[in-house]
C-alpha cells in the first residue's frame, strides 16, 4: 500500500483508486486492534497529529484517503473563515447596540462576541486562545464533529441539506437578520452568507437586500409573523420594565 509522510514523518496510508471501495469505522477499529496486537501504533493524521483514520474520502485525482476522525468540521476553519465569522459577530454586536440605544431596559448582555462566548463556554477544552481560528481548531469538544457529506459519483460531496444550513440558517441567522432589518442595521457580511446558503439550500429568503423571498414563511423571521416594525416586535414579545 503506498504511503505519504505525515506531519511528524509518520507514514499516512493512502488507498489507491479502485482499492478499498468501502472503508468503515468498524474496519478501522478492526485494523487498530490488529496493530495493537502487533505492538505497532496507527499512523498519525498529517493535519492534527492524532490517530483515527476512516473513510473513504476521494481526492481530486481519484485517490482514496482515510480521513481523520478528529480533524473535521471545525478543524477546517481557516483564517479567511475566521475573519468572516468575526465580521458576522461584529454585525450582531452592532445590532445589540442599536437595540439597547432604542430600548435601554432591554437586557442583551448574554449576546456576547463570538470569541468571548467561546472562551466562556469552553475554558477547559480550548487548547489555544491566541485567535478565533485557533479556538475553533483546538476546541476538544468539537473534535469528533465531521463535515456532513453524502455519496456522489463514487465518492462524497458536502451535504448542504444538513442541519448546519437547513436549520441554523432559517431558524437562527434569518431571524437575526430580520430583527436587524426592523432596526435599520445593515449586515453586509451576513447578507453574503445568507445569499451563499440559500443558493445551496435551493431556498429564497433575501431578495434585493430585503427579507421578502418566497420561502420566508418557513423561517422564524419576525416578518414571517406579520411584524414589520421594531416597536411591533417589542410589543409582541414584551419588554421588561
Amino acid at each position: 500500500m503506498p504511503v505519504t509522510q505525515g506531519s511528524e514523518g509518520n507514514p499516512t496510508p493512502v488507498l489507491p483508486a479502485g482499492e478499498g471501495v468501502e472503508y468503515t469505522v468498524a474496519a478501522w477499529d478492526e485494523e487498530c486492534f490488529a496493530l495493537f496486537a502487533e505492538g505497532r501504533d496507527p499512523s498519525l493524521c498529517p493535519a492534527c497529529g492524532r490517530s483515527g483514520f476512516y473513510g473513504p474520502r476521494v481526492g481530486p485525482d481519484g485517490t482514496r484517503y482515510r480521513s481523520c476522525r478528529f480533524c473535521g468540521f471545525y478543524q477546517g476553519v481557516d483564517d479567511a473563515t475566521a475573519a468572516i465569522l468575526q465580521q458576522m459577530s461584529a454585525e450582531v454586536q452592532d445590532l445589540c447596540l442599536a437595540l439597547q440605544q432604542r430600548f435601554p431596559s432591554l437586557e442583551l448582555s448574554a449576546v456576547r462576541p463570538l470569541a468571548q462566548w467561546l472562551q466562556r463556554s469552553y475554558p477547559e477544552d480550548i487548547l489555544d486562545f491566541s485567535s478565533l481560528q485557533a479556538m475553533f481548531n483546538t476546541n476538544q469538544s468539537y473534535a469528533g464533529l465531521r463535515v456532513p457529506v453524502r455519496p456522489f459519483a463514487g465518492g462524497t460531496q458536502p451535504d448542504f441539506q444538513s442541519r448546519y444550513l437547513s436549520e441554523d440558517v432559517p431558524y437562527g441567522l434569518i431571524p437575526t437578520r430580520g430583527i436587524a432589518e426592523l432596526a435599520g442595521v445593515e449586515m453586509p457580511v451576513i447578507d453574503r452568507v445568507i445569499l451563499w446558503a440559500q443558493a445551496r439550500l435551493d431556498q429564497e429568503y433575501l431578495v434585493a437586500g430585503k427579507l421578502r423571498g418566497r420561502h420566508l414563511p418557513a423561517t422564524r423571521a419576525p416578518q414571517r409573523y406579520g411584524i414589520h416594525s421594531l416597536q411591533g416586535l417589542i410589543d409582541r414579545v414584551g419588554l421588561p420594565a
